[in-house]
């Protein structure tokens, strides 16, 4: 098999994948506090650059590479110049973007659709516990879906009467925090605005919102729609999981069977097929490490197998009949090879 099943995150890249070679794209690089994972999971190592960057930006004179170091742990070595010595850089070096790049819910609609075919699914399996703004319920796999108000409409403005207030905003497959002291806009899926033990939660129900937030702690919402809940922190991972998996869905998906799910909320973001083998690239969406579950309906798992980006091989698991426990870094990426036998059946549950 030579196909990568986190290759599709290349679109996510955008310009940064064509521009590696080139360090063209470099600036973006350093500004994403967790590119590394993705780069990792695509085979990359390290990146060779010969461009020099504006001194305005940052001065490199007394190193000869970096080693860059992203949010989930993964690290990437950027080798750029003949003299010195290594220097470990934990990112982002440069002003996060204010404007998101992906993945956005209409990837994660491909993927699942992807995953109903692979699987020989008639519907959208719903992969994750998650709110469907849509329909606004609460849908779990295996159990259905209830009516519950987590959000509420935003209008056009909220204001949480804060000076200088907290700011946490999404990045390719992480986040970024800052302290916000002029008025500044977001083109974001969502946003965390608030104080010490008070949080308004902003989800965008389309797929980027443009917010305005002044340094007084008014949000506005100037394109887009949007809705909120108010608690005593900034719910990042609900918000991303709500975004990628709840935005995703509408109707026609399948909920009590579904083909492929995850009861620790591991993030399917893409999808390789060949044989009877299936090769799944999983996003922990958790900050911290955590062991991941993957259920696979209607098959037996033979046998699984993860990718270590830190020893470039596979390394076997221990599959359990029809699912398998991987551990991922915070907010990292893993691809995990699965080998499939469809039961007959008599054997699938019903």
């Amino acid at each position: 098999m030579n196909y990568n099943s986190c290759n599709s995150l290349l679109t996510v890249l955008g310009d940064i994948a064509g521009s590696l070679l080139h360090c063209s794209a470099l600036s973006t690089i350093l500004s994403e506090p967790n590119t590394p994972s993705i780069l990792k999971a695509l085979g990359i190592k390290e990146i060779e650059c010969s461009d020099k960057l504006p001194k305005s930006k940052l001065t490199l004179s007394i190193a000869r590479s970096l080693i860059l170091r992203g949010l989930s742990g993964d690290e990437i070595t950027l080798r750029y110049s003949s003299q010195g010595g290594t220097l470990i850089a934990d990112l982002p070096l440069l002003h996060p973007p204010r404007s998101y790049q992906g993945p956005l819910y209409s990837y994660m609609r491909s993927v699942l659709s992807r995953l109903a075919n692979e699987l020989g699914a008639g519907k959208p399996p719903l992969v994750a516990d998650a709110f469907i703004p849509g329909m606004k319920r609460l849908c779990r796999p295996k159990l259905g879906c209830i009516p519950q108000k987590q959000y509420r409409c935003l209008d056009e403005k909220i204001s949480i009467e804060t000076l200088y207030p907290r700011i946490a905003w999404p990045t390719i497959l992480g986040w970024a925090r800052a302290r916000l002291r002029n008025q500044e806009e977001f083109l974001s899926p969502f946003i965390c605005v608030g104080r010490r033990e008070y949080y308004v939660n902003i989800l965008c129900v389309e797929e980027r919102c443009r917010f305005s937030i002044s340094q007084e702690g008014v949000i506005r919402v100037i394109e887009g729609e949007a809705i909120y809940s108010q608690g005593t922190r900034c719910n990042k991972t609900k918000l991303y999981i709500d975004y990628l998996i709840g935005n995703s869905y509408s109707e026609g998906f399948e909920v009590r069977r579904p083909a492929l799910w995850s009861p620790t909320l591991a993030i399917p973001l893409g999808i390789g097929k060949t044989g009877d083998m299936l090769e799944l690239c999983i996003w922990n969406p958790y900050t911290f490490p955590k062991l991941h579950e993957v259920v696979i309906e209607d098959y037996h798992i033979r046998s699984a197998y993860v990718y270590s980006s830190s020893t470039d091989e596979w390394e076997q698991l221990e599959p359990s009949y029809n699912r398998v426990n991987i551990g991922i870094p915070g907010l990292g990426l893993a691809r995990l090879r699965l080998v499939l036998r469809k039961l007959p059946p008599l054997l699938r549950k019903r």
